[in-house]
């Protein structure tokens, strides 16, 4: 008898095409249990949370899945799963393990962190330690905003200085006050002179 001829339940065809599953030209059975992994994930004998094709005990084995937090759920399929480098492993499992730091407890690796000047540094860095300024608090180093454009057309030209002029006096919040003193004053209008041109 061919080795590939269905006999007396010695060989399996899981996915029912007359060809014994180890016969199929795509035959993967990672296990060694016999059965097709396809028809295992099929069948819901075997999980495939990220979803290669390959059951997750077999990803496990070959270290393409974790669980850093020995929870029982490989971090790769957990709901908020986040590899912000990327390199394979869950974020919380680099911070939690020492191989990336997240000084702003905000849950994301700070070489994952904004770095609008592109300076190495996250943003909040830049801010806590005095190399960027934050004056309006937003979390975003005022280099890289561009404060100075009041209309937001992208250019900073005669009619922002207008705006400026326009809006002299006490302006606690406005987006005239440029320098975020609460006036609007002759600082707001060197300010503009001083950045003048497209917006950075």
């Amino acid at each position: 008898i061919d080795s590939c001829e269905l006999n007396d339940g010695d060989l399996f065809d899981c996915n029912a095409n007359g060809t014994p599953d180890s016969c199929e030209a795509d035959f993967a059975d990672c296990n060694g249990n016999g059965y097709l992994d396809s028809c295992e994930i099929k069948e819901g004998t075997a999980d495939d949370c990220n979803m290669n094709g390959v059951p997750d005990s077999c990803d496990y084995t070959d270290g393409i899945l974790d669980d850093c937090d020995s929870n029982g759920e490989f971090d790769q399929c957990q709901d908020g799963y986040q590899d912000c480098q990327p390199n394979g492993i869950a974020d919380f499992c680099d911070i939690n393990s020492g191989s990336s730091f997240d000084n702003d407890n905000n849950g994301v690796p700070d070489e994952c962190d904004p770095d609008c000047n592109n300076n190495g540094y996250p943003d909040f860095y830049d801010i806590a330690f005095g190399i960027s300024e934050d004056k309006n608090k937003n979390g975003i180093p005022d280099e890289c905003e561009c404060s100075t454009d009041i209309n937001s057309d992208g250019l900073i030209d005669v009619n922002d200085l207008l705006a400026i002029i326009g809006s002299f006096g006490d302006c606690k919040g406005c987006p005239e006050d440029v320098n975020f003193d609460g006036v609007v004053g002759v600082d707001d209008i060197l300010a503009v002179i001083s950045t003048w041109g497209p917006c950075p």
